[in-house]
Parts: C-alpha cells; structure tokens; sequence
C-alpha cells in the first residue's frame, strides 16, 4: 500500500519548506540495493529519510551505511515507530538525527538548525550525537493541530500498489485524523500513531493517557478524495485508527 505517512512528511517538507523531495518506495518501485547506489551517484542528493518501524531498523541502517559510502557528508535521518522507540541505535555521525514521534515539527526544527550552519542544539523533537560522540534528545514537540497539514501530493508516489481489501485499481490510502478517541490498552495502533505514543508518553512517570484525537475538516477530507478521483485511482484505503468520529460528520463526508 502507498506510504501515506511517509508520503506526508514529503509533502510537507516539499510545500513548506521548499525542498526538492524524491519520494522513493523500493519494494514497491522494483529498486535494487544496486539501483539505489545508482540512483544516489546520479542524483547527488543532500540528506535522506528512513521511514523506520521496528523490524526495518537494521536493514534501514545499513542502506543508510552504503548511501553514505556512495556519498561522503550525506545526512542520514530516521523517523517513525522503530527510530522513536531506540535513536542511540541509528545515529551514525553528527549530521544526521532522529526525528522523534510526530515527525513534521521535528523536521521543521532539523531544517532550521541546518539553515543555521551550526550543530543541532536543543532540538525540539529530535535526538542526535553531539561532538563527544553522545546521544542527546531535545524537548518533546508539541501535538499538532493536524487541518494544518498540506493534502498529500500523490504525484510523488511512482510505485505499484494494492489494498488486500480492495479488489480494484489503482488504489491509494489516505489518513484523516491521528490519535483516537478511545483509551483501549490492546489496541495497536497505525504506523505513524505508535511513534506520536511513544514520545507522547517519555516525559510522564505514569502512564495513564494516550494521545488526544485530531481530525482534519470535514472539507479537507472531501477536497482530498475530489483530488484521489480526479488523478484516476479507483479504490481508496482509509488508513486511520477510526474513520466513524461522529454520525453526522460521517455522513457529511460521505454524501
């Protein structure tokens, strides 16, 4: 299935920041370890994310390895569930970080100690090595007010996809809300929600919440299929906890 919550984070890094981003899916784009080399030789780039979960940190780090092996001073960065829950494992140098829980006012603040041209000092939403060699992680973000967020640009997306549940194509996923309404202690919860709940739960002695819900604007989440439709997918996989918040905001939506 698409990256959804990857696919955020670029999108935001994109039309906020103004970066040139290349979103790249491997598996599902068909790219090689070799091709990737490849690619870096070709395309020079600056820094690179890692979408990181807990099973992927080994083999994220190790990519990250021969990226840098490719290219001398790139910035290797890790975000998501895997990378919140143990940073000490994943800081390879000094120019790269960890992006901790929410990952975009982290990636906000990496980019402006980037800008800066000084090392990472008190980094909001971030852990990094600091020139002794030691881990260091900066004050846990703020939860975001998430209708601020662009709409995700699908036209990053260059991989094949498919839904189990759906038996059309093509499909995409899509995320209206983080965080949930409920406090159910066996539920797992989404990919990007897990990280939100581990750095939302660091500071606290005891652990007796979970995140708060956030819902993007019923005419966000119309404008977003209008655009899913308008670029020719057929299937749409709704990626959150819950999508029912609320029988008359359901209904609105799907009228």
């Amino acid at each position: 299935k698409p990256p959804v919550h990857l696919l955020q984070v670029a999108t935001h890094a994109q039309e906020r920041l103004g970066w040139t981003v290349r979103l790249m899916d491997a598996p599902a784009e068909g790219i090689s370890r070799e091709a990737l080399r490849q690619d870096l030789q070709r395309e020079g780039y600056e820094a690179i994310f890692m979408w990181t979960t807990y099973l992927s940190a080994q083999g994220d780090l190790s990519a990250s390895r021969d990226a840098c092996r490719v290219l001398p001073g790139l910035r290797c960065v890790f975000m998501g569930a895997g990378a919140t829950w143990r940073p000490e494992e994943l800081l390879m140098d000094t120019r790269g970080a960890v992006i901790l829980g929410e990952p975009e006012p982290g990636l906000e603040s990496l980019a402006a100690a980037w800008a800066s041209g000084h090392p990472i000092r008190d980094g909001v939403g971030l852990a990094w090595l600091d020139e002794s060699g030691g881990v260091q992680r900066g004050p846990a973000a703020p939860l975001m007010d998430v209708s601020g967020l662009p709409m995700p640009d699908r036209g990053l997306l260059r991989g094949i996809y498919r839904a189990n549940r759906l038996d059309v194509g093509p499909i995409t996923t899509m995320v209206v809300s983080r965080g949930c309404g409920f406090r159910c202690t066996f539920c797992c919860t989404n990919a990007l929600d897990q990280a939100i709940e581990l750095e939302f739960k660091r500071p606290r002695e005891i652990y007796d919440d979970r995140p708060p819900l956030r819902k993007r604007t019923v005419e966000q989440i119309i404008a977003e299929f209008e655009d899913i439709a308008a670029r020719g997918y057929r299937g749409v996989e709704i990626a959150d906890n819950i999508f029912t918040w609320g029988k008359r905001r359901t209904i609105e939506i799907c009228k």
